[in-house]
């Protein structure tokens, strides 16, 4: 008798309706380098915020501080009060989040929201991280938190970590926040077509040659080559993305690739970020959602940034175009 009364009472009270997103980005360092980023004060100060408190423990704090002059506590843009719900060092690692700058209303505990790390050694032996964001209520009074976190606040960060990975150099804290890094470029748009199809013309020769009409050299997989000769009548080596590699795949869910900046910008050229795609079924069609992340500070990365900006919107343009009637 308990266990159908259970269900009855389950079907009468269902759980509030929740929404998420996840991030899967490669790093240029090892799993446990990247996992001590995260669950290290040392660590955090490398590419995350200038300040913070962690006791590595369940129920220890996370207590990330962005403003220290203005906001010692990070009560007002950090993550005060935020707790530790699971770590498996090297491997997991899960976090209560709070939302200080959108009110208290959504700052009040048990924090509805939690977000999850997993770290797993990849190609070359970086890491492959996945970041999760999950337990965002489904009502419109949640829909500026939802989207200021997918498209703003974690590409930011996670588009810090990628550059330190690279590069092992930490943002200056003590400049303005927009002198610290570039910001990752985010772009997403649907695609009436579905993910098996939308796969295709990301990871074949023949499909990158229907929507963006260039020669490429590709094969999806981890270690394979992601080349895309925009420009054959220039030497090898200023044609396109000659030497970019894919870094992860998942069939007809997500890719991550490596990416150059132009030849117009010899001097960082040679130093590559990681883009990642995610495809997310949605109706009749496939959500699009595309990263670009790991931009470092000085003017070169800000003009390929500016650059990418620009040409990924004009990438998602030509595909959606590709699949439209």
């Amino acid at each position: 008798m308990i266990a159908p009364l259970f269900a009855i009472l389950l079907a009468a009270n269902p759980a509030p309706a929740t929404r998420e997103f996840v991030f899967d980005v490669t790093v240029d360092r090892k799993p446990a380098e990247v996992y001590a980023l995260w669950t290290t004060t040392e660590g955090v100060r490398k590419f995350f915020a200038p300040v913070s408190v962690i006791e590595p423990r369940v129920g220890g704090r996370y207590q990330i501080v962005f403003e220290p002059k203005t906001d010692p506590e990070g009560r007002k843009h950090g993550s005060f009060g935020v707790s530790i719900l699971e770590l498996v060092p090297n491997r997991r690692f899960v976090t209560e989040w709070t939302f200080p700058p959108f009110g208290p209303e959504y700052n009040t505990k048990p924090f509805p929201t939690r977000v999850e790390l997993d770290f797993e050694e990849g190609f070359d032996g970086r890491t492959r991280l996945r970041l999760a964001h999950r337990g965002f209520p489904a009502d419109a009074a949640w829909d500026k938190p939802f989207t200021t976190f997918r498209d703003v606040i974690w590409p930011y960060v996670l588009n810090s970590l990628v550059a330190y990975g690279r590069d092992g150099v930490s943002p200056e804290w003590d400049k303005a926040q927009s002198d610290v890094v570039a910001p990752a470029v985010h772009k997403d748009v649907l695609v009436p077509a579905a993910p098996a199809e939308v796969w295709k013309a990301w990871t074949t020769s023949a499909g990158i040659k229907e929507f963006l009409g260039v020669d490429s050299k590709v094969e999806a997989k981890a270690g394979g080559p992601f080349e895309l000769y925009f420009n054959p009548a220039v030497p090898l080596g200023q044609r396109g993305s000659e030497g970019c590699r894919f870094l992860a795949v998942e069939p007809e869910r997500y890719l991550t690739f490596e990416w150059n900046a132009p030849p117009t910008i010899p001097k960082i050229r040679p130093l590559h970020h990681v883009v990642t795609v995610h495809l997310e079924p949605e109706g009749a069609g496939t959500r699009v959602r595309l990263d670009a992340m790991g931009y470092g500070a000085g003017p070169e990365w800000a003009e390929t940034r500016k650059y990418f900006d620009n040409a990924w919107g004009m990438v998602l343009g030509a595909l959606q175009k590709r699949f439209t009637p």
